[in-house]
């Protein structure tokens, strides 16, 4: 779900991108597209999902429903023509007994791209006895060549450390070329629980049929 609300609030328009229910394959990929006759000239996007996990209540978000607020920085002034997001959301393998999901979003305008994540989930949170180090995004050409790497926090982040999640990070990015690739990974994970399989780095692609699409064949 995409809902645009107005500077106080309101809700505007509420997408559906795909209706019902989404099962445990991996990847999935949905497109929807929506024409908006106005927009105020003053507005935020939030997504949302609604879910059920048959995890523990103490690694498992304990509302049915999540909305979140996509801040691409205070600085993005929304275009009043046309514009794309991409989002994928993924658990992090379980190397290292990771246990955490992140979340990545791409705006992009004629004149401008922006870059979101978040992590969130697991024992990334206040609960637990885990901690991850340098979790990143990271946007790389068909060569490899990086052409932008998004910290989402820089250090340890979670339930063993000073600082805990969810967290999230932006960051404007140069023109990029198409098609790219997409990756999320961390420097380390501890498990206080599996100290001996705790390590790093790991980087792991995500969603190539949605940045990387294959070229259909006559």
């Amino acid at each position: 779900m995409l809902g645009w609300l107005d500077s106080e609030g309101s809700e505007l328009v509420k997408f559906i991108i795909e209706p019902g229910r989404i099962g445990q394959e991996d990847p999935f990929v949905a497109e929807n597209s929506l024409f908006l006759p106005s927009l105020p000239p003053n507005y935020e996007i939030h997504i949302g999902y609604g879910y059920s996990s048959s995890r523990s209540q103490t690694l498992a978000e304990k509302s049915p429903f999540k909305e979140f607020t996509l801040d691409f920085g205070k600085d993005l002034q929304y275009p009043a023509g046309s514009y794309s997001i991409d989002f994928v959301c993924k658990m992090l393998p379980p190397t290292h007994a990771a246990e955490y999901r992140q979340m990545v979003a791409l705006f992009q305008s004629e004149s401008k791209a922006v870059l979101w994540s978040r992590i969130f989930g697991g024992e990334v949170g206040s609960f637990g006895d885990d901690y991850v180090r340098d979790p990143y995004v990271r946007i790389a050409d068909l060569q490899g060549r990086e052409i932008a790497k998004l910290l989402v926090y820089e250090g340890k982040i979670g339930s063993l450390s000073s600082v805990s999640g969810p967290w999230e990070n932006s960051a404007t990015l140069p023109f990029l070329p198409s098609p790219y690739r997409v990756s999320i990974g961390y420097q380390f994970y501890y498990d206080n629980r599996h100290p001996r399989v705790a390590g790093g780095p790991v980087e792991v692609e995500i969603a190539r049929e949605l940045f990387e699409p294959q070229t259909s064949q006559e």
